[in-house]
C-alpha cells in the first residue's frame, strides 16, 4: 500500500466523519419524510392550480354560452302573445261550455 492510500484511509476514517454517520438511520428517516412532505407540498399546490384553472375556464365558457344564447334572443324577433291566440282560444275552465274549445285551434 502507498503512503497516498493509507492517507486517504486515515482520512476516511477520521473521528468527525464517524460522527457525522453514526446516527445515518435518523438522517435517513429525517430526509425520507422531508422528501415526501415536498411531494405533499407540490401535489397540493398543482392540485390547487389545476382546480383554479378548469374553475376558470368553466366561468369564461359559462359566460361565452350565456353571451352567445343572449345575442341569439336579441337577433330572434319576438312573438307576442296576442299574434299566437286569439280571443275565443282561453283555457278550458268547469264553466265553460264545449263549444268554445271545439272553436280553438290547438284542440
Amino acid at each position: 500500500m502507498a503512503k497516498s492510500e493509507v492517507k486517504i484511509r486515515k482520512q476516511l476514517l477520521d473521528e468527525a466523519i464517524l460522527h457525522r454517520h453514526r446516527n445515518y438511520a435518523s438522517l435517513l428517516k429525517q430526509y425520507e419524510r422531508d422528501k415526501k412532505r415536498k411531494w405533499t407540498k407540490r401535489f397540493i399546490i398543482y392540485s390547487f392550480i389545476v382546480a383554479m384553472m378548469v374553475t376558470l375556464l368553466l366561468l369564461i365558457l359559462s359566460y361565452w354560452m350565456v353571451k352567445l344564447e343572449h345575442d341569439r334572443e336579441k337577433k330572434q324577433p319576438k312573438a307576442s302573445f296576442a299574434k299566437i291566440t286569439n280571443a275565443a282560444c282561453r283555457p278550458i275552465t268547469f264553466a265553460a261550455s264545449a263549444s268554445s274549445a271545439a272553436r280553438c285551434s290547438y284542440w
